[in-house]
């Protein structure tokens, strides 16, 4: 109990180092300024992927991501329906890496060593999906406080990996192996389970902290991604 009202001064207190008024425009700019030696990691993620298009492709990556503000300002969670757009990018550019792997897998010749060239699209999709989960999150936490190394976002990305492991993997059993635990409760690989995730997820208040565990229940082949939670008293 104490830990978790802790959790919300801080999340409170953080939320009090934002700029209300700030523009997706001006996040977009400030990215589009060479990253320096104390760049962020979501300035640095962004000029990494940015290079693989051509102007006409930046705006129209630009227009999407002003298109999701001009929406979220109209939500009545504003913040809410950003994350949502977020944790849709993130699924999005795990299928697009998925199904490249797949596929020059499944085009590799019998006789060759190595796989066939990446798919162009699929690894432009992802690309595209990186900077503009970039943008939209180095938005939240300028606007709205919403960061912090193990809150929702620190979470959702292993989750959907999760899932989407096991929807891709070949063969099955390697992904039946794994393991996951959101706050001590285990979880199924079925969407019932990851829309209640992320529905969780979506609805957490700034600052708020998860316990998340990715195991391989294969014995001694662990493997744990874990976010630490304030323990309940």
């Amino acid at each position: 109990m104490i830990e978790t009202l802790l959790d919300t001064l801080r999340g409170r207190k953080k939320s009090l180092q934002t700029v209300p008024d700030l523009t997706l425009q001006a996040v977009w700019d400030d990215f589009s300024t060479p990253p320096t030696r104390r760049a962020g990691k979501y300035h640095r993620l962004f000029h990494q992927h940015i290079q693989s298009f051509d102007p006409e492709s930046r705006e129209s990556i630009l227009s999407d991501l002003l298109t999701i503000e001009q929406n979220s300002l109209q939500a009545n969670d504003a913040l809410g329906f950003i994350r949502e757009k977020i944790m849709d990018l993130t699924d999005k550019k795990l299928c697009a890496e998925h199904l490249d792997i797949l596929k020059r897998r499944l085009d590799r010749p019998a006789a060759a060593a190595a796989d066939p060239p990446p798919d162009v699209p699929l690894v432009k999709t992802a690309a595209d999906c990186s900077v503009q989960i970039a943008v939209l999150r180095k938005y939240c936490i300028r606007k709205y406080g919403d960061g912090g190394p193990r809150g929702w976002f620190t979470c959702y990305q292993p989750i959907s990996r999760f899932f989407h492991q096991h929807i891709f993997s070949r063969p099955r059993a390697a992904a039946a192996a794994l393991e996951l635990a959101f706050e001590g409760q285990s979880v199924t690989p079925t969407k019932e389970d990851f829309q209640q995730l992320r529905t969780r997820l979506q609805k957490a208040y700034v600052g708020q902290r998860f316990e998340l565990q990715i195991t391989d229940a294969v014995p001694d082949r662990t493997a744990a991604i874990t976010s630490a939670i304030p323990q309940k008293s």
